[in-house]
C-alpha cells in the first residue's frame, strides 16, 4: 500500500498490515509534527469518507496548537461507528447501506447519490474557515 514510505525513511511508521501508525492525536509514530488520517491511518474507523473527514478535523486543530505560541493540548480522536455508508457512482447514482434492524438495507439510485453528495458537502463545510 504505502511502499514509498519505507524509501522516505518512515518504515518505523508502518504497521505489519502497511497502516501508519498514529497516536490518539493522529500523530505518526516517531514523529511529532507529522500527522496522519485516512485511509493510511490505522485507526479503529471504518475507512469512509466521513472517518477521513473526522481525521482531517482533529489534524487542523493539532497542527494550530503546535503552532499556538500559548502551547494549547493536542485534541485527541475518538474513534466511532458510522451509521451509514454511501458509494457514490457518479453524480446521479450511488448506493447508500443503512443499518436497519441489526441488518444493513441497500438503497440505490439517485437518492443514494444525493446523500452522498450531502455528506461530502456537510464534511467540506465543517473543514472550511468562516469568513
Amino acid at each position: 500500500k504505502l511502499q514509498f514510505l519505507y524509501l522516505i525513511g518512515f518504515a518505523q511508521a508502518l504497521d505489519a498490515d502497511g497502516y501508519v501508525c498514529v497516536d490518539d492525536s493522529l500523530r505518526v509514530r516517531g514523529f511529532t509534527h507529522v500527522f496522519a488520517g485516512g485511509d493510511v491511518a490505522a485507526t479503529a474507523d471504518q475507512k469512509l469518507a466521513q472517518s477521513a473527514c473526522a481525521h482531517a478535523a482533529v489534524i487542523v486543530k493539532n497542527i494550530q496548537a503546535l503552532t499556538d505560541a500559548a502551547g494549547a493540548a493536542l485534541e485527541e480522536h475518538r474513534p466511532r461507528q458510522t451509521p451509514a455508508i454511501c458509494v457514490s457512482l457518479g453524480p446521479h447514482d450511488g448506493y447508500l447501506l443503512p443499518p436497519v434492524g441489526g441488518r444493513w438495507m441497500m438503497v440505490g439510485g439517485r437518492l443514494a447519490a444525493m446523500a452522498k453528495s450531502f455528506v461530502e458537502y456537510q464534511c467540506m463545510k465543517a473543514l472550511t474557515p468562516a469568513g
